[in-house]
């Protein structure tokens, strides 16, 4: 039995994030979604609380979180 799912992708780059969207669900069609929610800077504090609260909004609750910390390729850290 296959069940659905909703993807939220988080990440700084609103660009990114809606390409990753497209991907997505361009490759699990009709099982599933993604959505990007709104932009996320984990080194914001405001960013942080800003997607916490559209996202409890919009969703409610969170059943997995699956975190992918990305490549620093500019080597430098905020």
């Amino acid at each position: 039995m296959e069940r659905g799912f909703t993807v939220i992708i988080a990440c700084r780059s609103s660009s990114k994030g809606k390409m990753a969207v497209a991907l997505i669900n361009d490759e699990f069609n009709g099982n599933g979604k993604a959505v990007f929610l709104t932009s996320l800077d984990l080194a914001d504090f405001g960013s942080v609380r800003d997607f916490a609260k559209s996202f409890i909004k919009r969703f409610g609750i969170c059943h997995v979180l699956v975190n992918n910390a990305g490549i620093n390729t500019t080597g430098v850290s905020r």
